[in-house]
């Protein structure tokens, strides 16, 4: 809570939370949570320990204010050696990267650190449940999402269907009966977008810019 207090005050109010993880390379198997799992500091997948990471960040600069050491199913699958390792009991039970992402932007808010939104990679915009949650929260985000994401550009009608036949059991699940996705990278092929250049910050190579466009679409869930 201190550090999250501590930040807020250096940086100034009304930073983001960046969520993001980081891989340590590791030898041996008797670090907690080492396996053979993607890091992302060799850009493979090789031996090592993954830690899921909230920074606080505001005009240039961040600083970390919370982390949670992630548990392969390969570790909470065995509780003994989860147990040799000096894990806690309560804390042998698997959860994923973005499981425990969430948990500590909850616990920040509940910190009453204040932010304005989250950013995070497609690691976590691609899993459309934990968008959800922000969104039931009143929490705000950006997030990456693949190329090949499919949304809707218009509101789909979404209903019960008719049963077909008079054979099997009545349908009872809702579900979209008019409308057509399409994937994101498609919209680069349409007229949909009005595109602005902007800046995004200076570079050791100097100032970097991008084109952008923004476009209201409704993702798709389960």
């Amino acid at each position: 809570v201190q550090i999250g207090q501590d930040a807020v005050e250096l940086i100034g109010s009304g930073g983001a939370l960046i969520l993001d993880e980081s891989g340590c390379p590791k030898q041996g198997d008797k670090s907690v949570g080492v396996a053979r799992q993607y890091c992302g500091r060799l850009g493979k997948v090789d031996n090592c320990q993954v830690g899921v990471f909230i920074s606080y960040a505001k005009a240039g600069q961040t600083t970390l204010i919370d982390k949670r050491l992630y548990l392969p199913q390969e570790w909470t699958d065995d509780p003994e050696r989860c147990r040799k390792a000096g894990v806690p009991e309560a804390e042998i039970v698997f959860r994923k990267k973005s499981e425990l992402g969430l948990e500590m932007i909850l616990q920040t808010r509940k910190n009453q650190i204040p932010f304005e939104f989250v950013g995070m990679d497609a690691h976590y915009g691609q899993q459309s449940w934990l968008l959800s949650r922000l969104e039931a929260e009143n929490i705000e985000y950006m997030a990456e999402i693949p190329s090949d994401t499919r949304v809707y550009l218009e509101y789909p009608h979404v209903g019960i269907p008719a049963r077909k036949g008079n054979k099997g059991r009545k349908p009872s699940n809702a579900c979209v009966l008019d409308g057509k996705p399409i994937e994101v990278r498609a919209l680069l092929e349409t007229d949909k977008l009005a595109w602005t250049v902007l800046k995004v910050r200076d570079t050791a190579r100097g100032e970097l810019w991008i084109r952008f466009a923004a476009l209201p679409v409704y993702r798709i869930e389960d």
